[in-house]
């Protein structure tokens, strides 16, 4: 059951100091670059998708799939090749790329090619090659112009320059220039700056060995034309876009992995910032990646940074007032990629990480603080059968107080597929025409909170 603390006023809040824990489930224990995820056999498990280690004496590795499924609520996993010719410093991304309502897989990083695997189901996938100049880095996805097509936008590294391959029809794709004058440039990052709909982007930039370095801004003006501006002199390795200070305008951090800083940006207006380094990794670090999201509940921005040197993943909780608390998630080393979402759909966050030492690892969260509105203690129920098809019974706790309770059912993507009110000590859900998977049932009291898994089969 969810570990849950309570927090007895919200005056208390700012200033309970509890250690964040996470539990680690190792995917593949062997050097990858890069990792995602999603649920690519659409039957309610996330998947993850991987680049695998380099062959004995071939410079290629294997692109791989780690189909999860449960028994008994234990997850089991098969192994998919997908593709045997990958660079090992492959982007992968995950969309529907095609609208043919599943998940397709896009890889950059090999000489003057972008390779879309087209999904035709049960593990299944089509190759095609997109012919470029040069290598394409940092592979993004989203529709630049609004004509309801996916685009891709990455960095061609040979040039330093940032380009568009706009999808006209039937995954035809044509290769269009953004700028040919940026320095060093190293992620790209998408967002709508101004709410007008469209999409735009931040690209970074640095020399590594000089330090020297910038952050640029393109707004999108439509039609595929992009305006840019200079937001930051200072070099980032990589960039997050973020409002961190909850005052509804665009923030962003940096990692910048010259000198191993970790900075917030908050935005003055007008694209002016104002930069404050929340972190200074040691000598021998690099700062790699940074990312953000809500990690404890409380609702504000905590933010998550990983480094290319042995100073692990580390979670620094935001108290309020960008005030920041300290812990460690793991002290793996070599961290090239990390992502946050809710990978057991348990409510909160969690994080999976790239690591060309140690592989692909998912790190759960297991402690959670709920706002002092959402919690007062735990409630007690019980859940039978599970697994089952067919009818669950929800058994609340007698001396409870149900006024005001619910109950919600919860796939593995996170979605609510069921809710209700609750009437009596015990409810009866029918699952028998959901998809065989996990899935999640939450009991909300007053001020209570608590969930369990269960699993559906057929």
């Amino acid at each position: 059951m969810k570990t849950i603390l309570p927090i007895i006023t919200s005056l208390l809040l700012s200033s309970i100091t509890i250690a964040q824990t996470f539990s680690e489930e190792v995917l593949y224990n062997v050097s990858s670059q890069n990792s995602s995820q999603g649920d690519l056999d659409g039957d309610g498990d996330i998947d993850f998708v991987y680049i695998s280690e380099q062959f004995a004496g071939v410079p290629l590795s294997a692109l791989k799939i780690l189909d999860r499924y449960y028994v008994n609520a234990i997850p089991n996993y098969n192994t998919y090749i997908v593709d045997n010719a990958q660079n090992p410093n492959t982007t992968i991304k995950i969309v529907d790329i095609d609208n043919d309502m599943d998940l397709d897989i896009i890889c950059a990083g090999t000489l003057d090619t972008v390779f879309i695997f087209k999904n035709n189901g049960l593990f299944d996938f089509t190759k095609q090659a997109i012919v470029i100049n040069g290598i394409a880095a940092d592979v993004q996805f989203g529709d630049f112009n609004n004509d309801n097509l996916i685009d891709l936008i990455y960095i061609e590294t040979l040039t330093n320059s940032v380009r568009i391959l706009q999808q006209t029809t039937g995954l035809a794709f044509v290769d269009n220039n953004i700028t040919s004058t940026f320095l060093l440039p190293t992620k790209i990052r998408l967002f709508d700056v101004d709410n007008n709909g469209l999409q735009d982007f931040m690209v970074t930039g640095i020399n590594e060995q000089t330090g020297v370095g910038q952050v640029k801004l393109f707004t999108n003006n439509g039609g595929g034309s992009f305006t840019p501006s200079a937001i930051a002199s200072s070099p980032a390795y990589d960039v997050f876009p973020i409002d961190i200070d909850g005052d509804s305008d665009l923030d962003f951090l940096t990692a910048n992995i010259y000198n191993g800083r970790f900075a917030y940006w908050i935005n003055n207006g007008s694209n002016s910032f104002t930069k404050t380094i929340f972190h200074t990794l040691g000598s021998g670090y690099g700062a790699s990646v940074v990312r953000a999201k809500d990690m404890d509940n409380d609702g504000d921005i905590d933010i998550v940074t990983g480094d290319i040197g042995s100073g692990g993943i580390l979670l620094f909780r935001n108290t309020g007032g960008l005030n920041f608390v300290m812990d460690t998630i793991s002290a793996q080393n070599q961290t090239s990629g990390l992502k946050i979402f809710d990978e057991d759909a348990d409510g909160d966050n969690d994080v999976l990480s790239s690591s060309t030492t140690k592989g692909v690892s998912v790190f759960r969260n297991k402690t959670i603080i709920l706002g002092i509105n959402e919690i007062d203690g735990q409630v007690s129920f019980e859940v039978s059968p599970n697994p089952s098809n067919e009818i669950v019974t929800v058994k609340i706790d007698e001396s409870l107080n149900i006024s005001n309770a619910k109950i919600v059912l919860i796939d593995i993507n996170g979605k609510e597929v069921y809710s209700k009110e609750v009437v009596d000590y015990s409810t009866l859900i029918n699952v028998s025409k959901l998809n065989a998977g996990t899935y999640f049932i939450k009991v909300a009291l007053k001020n209570s909170i608590s969930t369990e898994k269960i699993e559906v089969v057929k």
